[in-house]
C-alpha cells in the first residue's frame, strides 16, 4: 500500500510542478501528501496555490482582491470561484469560522488554502475509513 501511496504522490508532485513550470512560478513549498504547491509569480506579483482535487482535477489560484476591478458579488466568474472552493472544502475537510464565512471569496480563499497548508493530517486514506 505505501508503494501505491509514494507513486501516487510522486505523480502529483510531478503534475503540480508541471503546472508552476508552465506558469513560470518560483515554488515556495510543494507538499505533495496534500496535493498542495505554493508559489510566486513574479510577473502578476501574486501568490499562486496550485492544488490536487479528485473532482476539478489541478486548480491554480492567483491571490488576489479583485477580478478585472470587480468584486465577488458582480465578478462574473463568481459561480466558478465558489465552485472551487466549495470543492476543496469538502474534499479537504476543511471548516471555516463564522466570520470567515462572512468573507469576500477572495478573502475566503486565503482563509482555506492557508488552512490547507496548516492541516495536519494527510488527505489520502481509504473512503470507507471513519464511515
Amino acid at each position: 500500500m505505501s508503494r501505491v501511496l509514494n507513486r501516487t504522490r510522486k505523480k502529483i508532485a510531478k503534475a503540480l510542478e508541471e503546472h508552476a513550470k508552465s506558469h513560470r512560478l518560483d515554488i515556495e513549498s510543494l507538499l505533495d501528501y496534500k496535493g498542495l504547491l505554493i508559489g510566486f509569480d513574479y510577473q502578476a506579483n501574486a501568490q499562486v496555490y496550485i492544488v490536487f482535487t479528485e473532482k476539478l482535477g489541478i486548480i491554480v489560484w492567483y491571490k488576489h482582491n479583485s477580478y478585472a476591478g470587480k468584486l465577488c458579488p458582480d465578478c462574473p466568474k463568481e459561480s466558478e470561484c465558489r465552485k472551487i472552493l466549495d470543492t476543496l472544502l469538502e474534499e479537504y475537510s476543511i471548516t471555516l469560522r463564522p466570520d470567515e464565512k462572512e468573507l469576500l471569496m477572495t478573502q475566503q480563499s486565503i482563509a482555506i488554502l492557508n488552512k490547507l497548508a496548516a492541516k495536519q493530517i494527510p488527505r489520502y486514506k481509504r473512503k470507507n475509513e471513519g464511515d
